[in-house]
């Protein structure tokens, strides 16, 4: 199993994982027709070249207008490629872009000596206009102005000390929140060793082979991509049961349900081959699944018998043992 460095989730690569059975059918390769623009020509008397330039030109412009009708609803696998390439360094480097936010503290790191000093200094302005006044008669203009710095000086003061108590909040939450992102970080290397561990063992008890583990857990994995809830399931498993009972619980989800999606994509491939039209002499196209006796297939054309031969080999051994026996 691959060991990765620890993330804040247990990914696929994360965790490894899982086995077995037996490998999906591969599917059908589909094929792609393209029609390229009909051109004609035009032929006068009299008109010799310019006629041949006419008729090469119209070509050119008819081959032209074709290539751009293909582009319009078909991309090359060139364009295609780039396109998935772009919008994957678009999701990592929006994923770098939050990573980075959530390493960031949301607190302000202040230096504490220079913090102190700034207080000790308000406070000393603050008792020097206090004693300033003392000095002065009661109806002294100044003290009216002395009086207002001293409310200035407060006011600067409290607000500095509401600040410095709200950021010390958040650093410490910050700094919990830290230690839990180490803590399940630990968490997570050490599951990842564990099932990396589990891992051979499991399957050797399981008795399953080398092969058929991979292929099983190259499954699972795509299966836990598309399905939230499996993933959830045995990232739960890999944290409270631990790597053995997480490992025998893919392998054993693996060989009930691996089976079943080979045998389900094998079906639809055999009721697409049965809608596949195999062609009429009228231009009509009935379709194979039509075909239920050997006399209904002696009425076709002895390509299409031999096209029907070809993509339904069991069915065909069926309808001529019966037609014989």
């Amino acid at each position: 199993m691959e060991g990765t460095e620890a993330t804040s989730t247990v990914t696929s690569q994360d965790t490894g994982a899982a086995p077995v059975i037996p490998t999906a059918e591969g599917g059908g390769s589909q094929e792609v027709t393209e029609t390229g623009a009909d051109t004609s020509t035009r032929t006068a008397e009299g008109e010799g070249s310019e006629s041949a330039e006419t008729t090469s030109q119209e070509s050119a412009d008819s081959a032209t207008e074709g290539s751009k009708d293909r582009g319009a609803h078909q991309k090359t696998l060139e364009e295609r490629a780039a396109e998935i390439a772009d919008r994957r360094i678009q999701e990592r480097i929006a994923q770098f872009e939050q990573e980075r936010q959530a390493q960031q503290p949301d607190y302000i790191p202040l230096d504490y000596d220079a913090y102190d000093t700034h207080i000790a200094n308000l406070v000393a302005q603050e008792r020097h206009f206090a004693d300033e006044i003392t000095l002065l008669e009661h109806n002294d203009p100044s003290r009216v102005q002395m009086v207002r710095e001293i409310r200035r000086i407060q006011a600067t003061r409290q607000a500095m000390e509401n600040e410095f108590t709200d950021n010390e909040k958040k650093r410490a939450l910050w700094e919990l929140k830290q230690g839990e992102r180490a803590r399940y970080e630990a968490t997570v290397v050490q599951i990842n060793s564990g099932l990396a561990q589990a891992s051979p063992v499991v399957r050797d008890a399981l008795s399953i082979s080398p092969e058929a583990w991979e292929a099983g857990e190259k499954w699972f994995v795509t299966q836990r991509q598309i399905n939230p809830l499996i993933d959830a399931e045995y990232r739960e498993r890999c944290f409270t049961e631990g790597p053995i009972r997480a490992l025998k619980w893919a392998a054993t989800y693996v060989k009930e349900n691996m089976g079943k999606a080979a045998e389900q994509s094998k079906q639809k491939r055999e009721e697409g081959k049965e809608k596949t039209l195999s062609g009429g002499g009228d231009g009509s196209t009935p379709s194979f699944a039509n075909v239920t006796s050997w006399g209904d297939l002696m009425k076709m054309h002895s390509k299409q018998i031999n096209q029907f031969a070809r993509e339904h080999p069991k069915k065909y051994e069926t309808l001529k043992k019966q037609r014989f026996q």
